[in-house]
């Protein structure tokens, strides 16, 4: 290893020198060395490499460079917490309207408990002790109208006497701008149409009772032929039809019972 006095070394240092460019293997090892810290940047490993180091604090900072390469980028800044959407959800504000929406909802049903027990006592009688319970809604009343029909207590059976005029009803409903007609079902012949008569026995008519709205198919003078199905019809689409049986009675019924009456003709009642 060459010596060198002091006065050389101030020469040298204060000689400007030419940084040579630097075998590739020999950067690499003084990298790793300097990454794992097994070894302290010395002037060996420049020297060894044909590097002195020597030189102004420039030059040998240049050479640190050289070695060791750039210096590492920062890393980059964290990125910001994602608090947008907590910072809505966790203002005063909607923690306030939040609060607002409770009460509300407590207001209402409370709201409906007082027009409850408010409807309970007003049902109650001046004599009633015990309260009575709310009964169920009446859901038909909500229901959608219906169409034209026939009411479920429509008789299905009529009898009438011989020489008094029968009368055979038909409980049609919410008929609209449809008619009703009466049919009689041994010759399948239209007797009537609303109020319009298309046979030529006269002893049918129809019309329909203002007090109760029925539709009434009137035989005058019926006689016991007379008797068998009729049909009202209501002119749907399909058609909808229901079926009476008229029964004309031929005799009439005596009956005959004991009464304490002396008459007698007490002890003798016609039907």
């Amino acid at each position: 290893m060459l010596s060198i006095n002091r006065t050389e070394r101030i020469q040298l240092a204060n000689t400007s020198v030419t940084v040579s460019p630097v075998p590739p293997w020999c950067v690499q090892a003084w990298r790793s060395l300097h990454e794992t810290g097994r070894a302290h940047p010395s002037p060996l490993i420049p020297g060894f490499c044909g590097l002195p180091l020597r030189g102004s604090g420039r030059r040998r900072g240049e050479q640190q460079k050289a070695l060791t390469g750039p210096p590492p980028a920062p890393p980059p800044p964290p990125p910001p917490p994602v608090a947008v959407q907590a910072g809505v959800a966790g203002r005063p504000g909607a923690r306030m309207c939040g609060s607002l929406l409770l009460h509300a909802l407590l207001l209402l049903q409370f709201t409906d408990v007082l027009l409850v027990n408010s409807k309970m006592r007003s049902k109650l009688g001046a004599n009633n002790v015990d309260g009575q319970e709310v009964g169920m809604p009446d859901w038909e009343a909500f229901a959608p109208p219906r169409g034209p029909h026939f009411a479920p207590d429509s008789p299905k059976y009529v009898s009438a006497a011989v020489g008094s005029p029968a009368h055979v009803p038909c409980k049609a409903r919410n008929l609209g701008s449809k008619s009703v007609s009466w049919i009689r079902h041994r010759d399948l012949h239209v007797l009537t149409v609303s109020s319009f008569t298309f046979t030529n026995d006269e002893r049918f008519s129809a019309h329909r009772d203002s007090s109760t709205g029925d539709w009434v198919l009137v035989l005058r003078h019926p006689q016991p032929s007379d008797s068998g199905y009729y049909e009202c019809s209501i002119s749907t689409k399909p058609v909808t039809a229901i079926s009476v049986k008229l029964e004309v009675v031929d005799e009439l019924c005596r009956l005959t019972f004991v009464t304490l009456s002396s008459r007698p003709e007490d002890a003798e009642l016609d039907l």
